[in-house]
């Protein structure tokens, strides 16, 4: 019986320096009998080497297309859109399954050629709950880059061309340091308001403030007090996110239509205090997209956008991909957590990649009524 084979490509994306398949984990693959194949990406946080000499197959950017058609073709972000008529099956995050911006566009890429796609975004247990995320990683990544951009309205530069940084704990240091010096030239103590806070990424996102020194305002559907169940359930938008926090961190899973935290009326209000908007879960091309103040994601070098000027501005950050920048911790978080199921492969696939591939399969059904 031939080896099942799963293939590591090259992204397409830019400042993506994560990887979904660590070198280690890929030589657990190897050697639970599967074939790696690793493609050419120097922007990767592995060296090719390491892949090398874990005993995957090296191969050049972008031949995944010349892949036997049973190859898993594995990456972290989507394709772009010069890849068409696809036949394989490709596990990634491809962002099309909510009804995002050209999201029927991209589920033909795979209906034309007769491939599939298992997104990672939609890999849950029974119980409905994500079985691999780098969700801490982008509430800590983010909820940093919203402290030190509200710092830099006190002193030092905005936040431009963001490179990864090289550990967490440095980012950490870097963020409480800068907050410490905004304070010191007449800055409050920040207020750092969590709206999905019982979550990983919301637990994450508490873990930076506090060690910042900044005060948490911890909102969820879960939260241990009625009166916040009582405040989430209803919806916004809320003042309190407006007038009651300098940053507000959006950590939620967005899976279904929900009232907006705050509206392009409420920011204009004279008391507000809010000032930098982390938007971790970053779905500015959705529909229903809870903080409709901005319509388009930001970038490394790009980070914000400043939707308000003035002597109190309000900036918003929304970087898809937060966790490229702490890219060699998130990818061993991710990696370890993906490892079980990608050995899981082949044959009698888990239910795990039967529930992706049942979303998949409801998706390509929508569109086609459509």
């Amino acid at each position: 019986m031939p080896a099942k084979s799963i293939w590591l490509r090259s992204e397409t994306k830019a400042n993506e320096h994560r990887t979904p398949l660590t070198p280690s984990d890929a030589k657990k693959l190897i050697d639970a009998g599967f074939k790696v194949t690793v493609e050419e990406y120097p922007d990767r946080c592995f060296d090719l080497k390491e892949y090398e000499e874990a005993g995957c197959t090296i191969a050049r950017a972008n031949s995944w297309t010349e892949a036997p058609v049973d190859t898993y073709v594995l990456g972290l972000k989507e394709l772009d859109s010069s890849f068409t008529n696809l036949n394989h099956t490709h596990i990634h995050f491809a962002h099309c399954f909510k009804d995002q911006d050209g999201w029927k566009d991209v589920i033909s890429t795979f209906t034309s050629g007769g491939g599939r796609l298992l997104d990672l975004e939609f890999l849950v247990d029974e119980n409905g709950r994500r079985v691999v995320a780098f969700g801490p990683w982008a509430g800590t990544v983010g909820t940093a880059l919203g402290l030190l951009q509200w710092s830099s309205h006190y002193v030092g530069e905005a936040l431009h061309n963001l490179q990864p940084f090289p550990s967490k704990a440095h980012l950490l240091s870097l963020t409480a340091s800068a907050v410490q010096k905004a304070r010191e030239n007449g800055a409050p103590q920040p207020r750092v308001f969590i709206m999905g806070a019982m979550g990983r990424c919301g637990k994450a996102s508490a873990e930076v403030a506090e060690a910042a020194g900044a005060a948490i305002i911890g909102w969820d559907l879960f939260s241990p007090d009625e009166a916040i169940r009582e405040k989430v359930k209803a919806g916004g938008p809320y003042d309190e996110v407006v007038k009651g926090c300098e940053v507000f961190v959006n950590a939620i899973l967005l899976q279904g239509e929900i009232r907006p935290f705050l509206t392009r009326e409420t920011i204009m209000t004279p008391d507000r205090t809010l000032r930098v908007i982390a938007d971790v879960s970053c779905d500015p091309n959705n529909p229903k997209n809870p903080i409709p103040i901005y319509d388009a994601i930001t970038s490394h070098e790009v980070p914000f956008v400043r939707v308000l000027e003035g002597n109190c501005s309000l900036d918003v950050i929304a970087i898809d991909n937060l966790p490229s920048m702490l890219p060699r911790e998130a990818s061993e978080y991710f990696s370890g957590g993906l490892y079980p199921h990608l050995a899981a492969l082949g044959g009698d696939e888990s239910d795990v990649w039967k529930r992706a591939e049942q979303v998949f399969s409801s998706v390509v059904k929508k569109a086609e009524e459509q």
